[in-house]
């Protein structure tokens, strides 16, 4: 698994550019969505100086007649800063449909209106 760093200000860096390779897909599925499953497209970005890794991918809902999966939206994914060998994409503290720097400000916005 791939995670690079980066800094906060270099988001929009980040979102304004694409380096063309493809790192793989990652599924997430669990609890907190249902039968709906996140399609993640490596790499997970660290954001040192938030405390954060992310990464974007696609939000499919499921069909509840059919069993199918099908693209919804564009979905970033928000977990805690861990080690590499700890990390675990299936552990997101939180997710939206929104770019990155969009997503990020609203979960710093969001913990800071809970604590």
């Amino acid at each position: 698994m791939m995670i690079k760093d980066i800094k906060y200000d270099q988001l929009q860096d980040l979102e304004d550019s694409c380096d063309g390779e493809f790192y793989g897909n990652f599924l997430i599925r669990n609890e907190q969505i249902g039968k709906d499953v996140i399609v993640l497209n490596a790499p997970f970005w660290r954001v040192k100086d938030k405390g954060i890794i992310f990464a974007e991918g696609v939000y499919c809902n499921c069909d509840d007649k059919t069993g199918d999966l099908n693209p919804d939206w564009a979905v970033t994914v928000i977990y805690k800063d861990v080690d590499t060998d700890k990390f675990n994409p299936q552990d997101f503290v939180y997710f939206e449909q929104d770019p990155p720097s969009t997503a990020i400000h609203n979960y710093f916005r969001c913990i800071s209106e809970e604590g």
